[in-house]
């Protein structure tokens, strides 16, 4: 339910500085990173090398005391994603659900069609044919 509100007040923010004419000069950088079975404080190891996913750690926002209602990669990716729950995203397990993925509306999507210029790296891992998700609008 908290996520739920966190997506929501997100729009919220992003959707004020567009209605009341903001610049997309003044709007933040949104950096959204997803690592599958890592804990917040998992980047903290001495013997750990990634100095600049740490450095982002040290400097964003950390999330200390959050939950997933989803152990499996698929459907926590689709609730981070979409704000909601996997019953009502549709995407419950790690089985094969490209038709359905094609359909999710997702914050980047949001983002995007208020101006952001949004990108999407790595694994999506809700579908298993080869076509961009979300929908590409190169043009």
């Amino acid at each position: 339910m908290k996520l739920r509100y966190i997506f929501t007040f997100l729009a919220a923010v992003l959707m004020s500085q567009i209605t009341f004419g903001a610049d997309t000069i003044n709007r933040p950088n949104i950096i959204f990173i997803l690592i599958d079975d890592l804990r917040w404080d998992e980047v903290d190891y001495p013997f750990v090398k990634i100095p600049n996913i740490q450095r982002i750690a040290r400097e964003g926002v950390r999330f200390r005391n959050a939950f997933v209602t989803t152990p499996l990669c698929s459907p926590s990716r689709a609730s981070y994603l979409t704000g909601q729950y996997a019953r009502k995203n549709g995407i419950t397990d790690n089985t094969d659900h490209s038709s359905r993925s094609h359909e999710l509306v997702t914050f980047l999507r949001l983002l995007h069609d208020s101006g952001y210029e949004t990108a999407f790296l790595g694994k999506w891992h809700m579908g298993v044919d080869d076509n961009p998700r979300p929908e590409s609008t190169i043009g």
